[in-house]
């Protein structure tokens, strides 16, 4: 996934890999009434955006949202490195005409190529894993490309969330996906808050928190790696456990020396 922002048009262009994980993503964002995105320079709360997203098809989608909340600038590279601000957008002007639209967008690029796709692959991947067992779609996982990973991440199985992990090829925004599910077990956050690869991702570890799955010593712990402003934030939230909340707001204050 990469992103493009225009300041002087509003304008946010998210690319994406193919239409699977187009679908994908407005899924999560439909359940999160939003999302998370890295961008260069700080926005200020309220700010409103256009949000279009691009794909190899052509797709001619877009909505609008709301700067919800900026979480600190992030230094990658070392010395001299530009600034990433992660930015929590809330979603605009959505409703069932506009789910239409994404349906309509979506299903007319996809019919376009379906022929194509079936003599390529000698079926859609949707088809194709839909008919599989959870054994067959966990074995699958272990190698899945980026398009069948996109389509597997949907399951709720954690035999196949477990063996997603172990694809050498899979990246930060697909285990994001698989913390957030409200499926995803305990067992599957421990191994996920256990690699060093995963829990570098702001995204990740605050989703690890948010999860009333992650077993809550466990989402206490990741607390300490959090940014300020997102322990902040997390204080005063009204949809994460009690005893987080507490922790969250008693470190901020440490922080904050207070």
């Amino acid at each position: 996934m990469r992103s493009t922002f225009e300041a002087d048009r509003g304008r946010l262009t998210i690319e994406l890999e193919d239409l699977a994980a187009v679908e994908s993503f407005m899924e999560g964002v439909g359940e999160q009434n939003g999302f998370l995105m890295p961008l260069p320079e700080e926005l200020a709360r309220g700010q409103e955006l256009e949000v279009a997203l691009a794909a190899p098809d052509e797709l001619g989608f877009s909505f609008r949202v709301t700067v919800l909340h900026v979480f600190g600038a992030v230094f990658e590279g070392g010395a001299g490195a530009a600034a990433s601000y992660t930015t929590a957008f809330q979603i605009l002007d959505w409703g069932p005409a506009k789910e239409a639209e994404l349906r309509r967008a979506l299903d007319g690029t996809e019919d376009e190529q379906e022929e194509a796709r079936g003599e390529t692959l000698g079926a859609s991947p949707i088809y194709r894993i839909q008919k599989m067992t959870p054994p067959e779609k966990a074995r699958l996982a272990l190698k899945a490309n980026r398009t069948e990973r996109q389509i597997l991440l949907r399951e709720t199985s954690p035999q196949v969330m477990m063996a997603l992990l172990n694809n050498p090829h899979v990246d930060a925004d697909d285990v994001a996906q698989i913390v957030k599910s409200p499926y995803a077990p305990g067992g599957v956050l421990k191994r996920i808050a256990g690699d060093r690869r995963w829990v570098q991702s702001h995204e990740v570890r605050l989703a690890l928190v948010r999860n009333p799955q992650t077993p809550p010593p466990l989402a206490i712990r990741l607390l300490t790696a959090l940014p300020t402003p997102m322990l902040q934030a997390l204080g005063r939230s009204s949809e994460v456990r009690e005893d987080l909340k507490k922790a969250a707001l008693k470190l901020y204050l440490t922080r904050m020396g207070k």
